[in-house]
């Protein structure tokens, strides 16, 4: 299924999980890396054959932060 995929986000993995993408997906070692300890926010982003590395954190005091953030804590407190 994730073979035949047109676009995929992959964000921080296991090791073993890690291990089966690059095999499946033909992932370098380098480009591993970016879905290795990823901090939140960053990963890789596959569409077709491409692969891209990115980072869509944003500052924690932003209203667009606010109204995105899926961390239920955080919710919490801004209620």
């Amino acid at each position: 299924m994730l073979a035949n995929s047109e676009f995929l986000l992959m964000f921080n993995q296991a090791a073993k999980d890690r291990d089966a993408l690059a095999e499946l997906l033909n992932i370098s070692d380098a480009q591993l890396e970016y879905i290795y300890n990823a901090k939140v926010g960053s990963g890789l982003m596959r569409r077709s054959s491409v692969l891209i590395p990115f980072d869509s954190s944003f500052d924690t005091d932003t209203k667009l932060y606010q109204a995105m953030t899926t961390k239920i804590e955080e919710v919490e407190r801004m209620d």
